[in-house]
């Protein structure tokens, strides 16, 4: 009988301790927000659980999202829009006016009672603040390229990073319609301002985490490597302190530097990929599609194109009459070159499929593309009154490649001037005037 109680009484203690070990603790629980404070830009929100001193599984814990007050419960999450109910552990959210808003995190392990996490937002009108610096990554000082490499690495452990990912390849492979290889973010008019977007969400993360919001996302100008006498591989880019080195011989793996993945002597693994985003390893191949990088001339020859786009409006669009066909490299010939296309051409490896953002070079390389735009822009005084095209304004007709008849009108969905870009609330008007300072961001060339 003795035996027969200490059992049940030992039974009924691991059950205890069971329970309790998976049990969470509100004071656990909390989400970073990138909150941009601005009516119709995302707003994104981390989910995290501080586990330590603890043996609950985070991978069993599942987050839901609710919005107090909203009409509209759905969220972005992997890179897809009006997902509900919000489900995540990063996920995003657009408010289409300004007041006081309310995001409500719960976390819940099936069978156990659930805690919840609360943050309210204030919604403006407009950017207000700090203006965030794009400097030449190699020009900058090496303590602001610190807090650059640092907050990035942070944005990966959250989530953020892969969030962003995502974001790119939904984005490359929505909006596709026979006839043409245009989609939201490539290949047609959409391609400058969907990205100029894309930059801006990950700057306010950055300075977000760092907490330094002059931080701006460096650009790399790779018209001065391809000028390099040991050739554009010899750049400083290429080395630890910065970017990190080129991918290994016999798998392209990057094995050292401050965004490899495989945990070795000379690697940390703080860059892991997921297995759905082609990971789970940082490759490169630098030279090996092209050994070559854009250069000054022909930069200088696509700064001469008057037209922002025309034609086909897509990837077969004539350069010379398309800056922006000029500038994404479909057609560019000897004169314009491949621009855009050839500087992931010569990285390569993870910076070759959609989920190109895995690679960090993506954004110094993307806020170099807009850069030239932004130059562009000044040289022209090319900013809304010129971007084509416009609802209704003759550039779209029944010969334009997956032209869409809506309502009378041979359309472009997601490329014209008033469409929204995929999968935000935000248009072309929005970020076309980089001038505007109200923007928030500004380059130091």
């Amino acid at each position: 009988m003795h035996r027969s109680v200490l059992f049940l009484f030992s039974l009924l203690v691991c059950i205890v301790i069971g329970t309790n070990a998976q049990t969470l603790d509100q004071s656990k629980l909390s989400f970073l927000s990138i909150d941009p404070g601005v009516r119709w830009w995302p707003l994104i929100m981390a989910a995290s659980y501080n586990n330590t001193g603890t043996n609950i599984d985070l991978a069993n814990i599942v987050y839901t999202w609710s919005f107090p007050g909203e009409a509209d419960q759905s969220c972005t999450y992997r890179g897809t829009p009006g997902v509900q109910p919000c489900r995540g552990n990063v996920i995003e959210k657009t408010w289409l006016h300004t007041t006081l808003v309310s995001a409500v995190l719960t976390a819940s392990i099936p069978g156990y009672p659930a805690v919840t996490y609360s943050k309210q937002f204030n919604i403006q009108a407009s950017w207000t603040g700090t203006t965030s610096r794009r400097e030449n990554v190699l020009n900058m000082s090496i303590d602001r390229w610190n807090t650059y490499r640092d907050a990035c690495l942070e944005l990966k452990a959250n989530g953020i990073w892969d969030h962003l990912v995502y974001h790119h390849q939904v984005a490359g492979t929505t909006g596709i319609r026979m006839g043409s290889n245009r989609n939201a973010a490539h290949r047609g008019p959409a391609l400058l301002p969907w990205h100029r977007v894309f930059l801006r969400i990950l700057e306010r993360a950055i300075g977000e985490v760092s907490g330094d919001l002059t931080i701006g996302i460096p650009y790399w100008d790779w018209t001065v490597d391809s000028a390099l006498p040991d050739g554009p591989m010899s750049s400083a880019l290429w080395t630890d302190t910065y970017i990190g080195p080129n991918g290994n011989s016999s798998n392209s793996r990057v094995t050292s530097g401050p965004f490899c993945s495989q945990p070795s002597s000379t690697c940390d693994g703080a860059w892991p990929l997921l297995s759905q985003l082609n990971g789970p390893y940082l490759e490169r191949e630098l030279g090996m599609l092209s050994s070559t990088l854009p250069t000054a001339t022909q930069i200088a020859n696509i700064m001469t194109v008057k037209k922002y786009d025309g034609t086909t409006m897509d990837d077969r669009a004539t350069a010379s009459t398309s800056f922006r066909q000029a500038l994404e490299g479909w057609a560019g010939g000897t004169k314009y070159g491949g621009a855009h296309n050839l500087v992931h051409m010569f990285v390569g490896g993870s910076m070759n499929p959609l989920t190109s953002p895995n690679d960090p070079v993506f954004f110094l390389h993307h806020a170099n593309v807009d850069r030239i735009w932004y130059n562009w822009q000044i040289n022209t005084s090319c900013y809304g009154n010129c971007y084509v095209p416009h609802t209704g304004d003759g550039n779209v007709t029944s010969s334009t490649p997956a032209a869409k008849y809506v309502n009378g009108q041979w359309r472009l969905p997601g490329h014209e001037w008033e469409s929204r870009l995929f999968p935000w609330y935000l248009h072309p008007y929005d970020v076309a005037d980089q001038t505007n300072s109200a923007l928030g961001w500004t380059y130091v060339q």
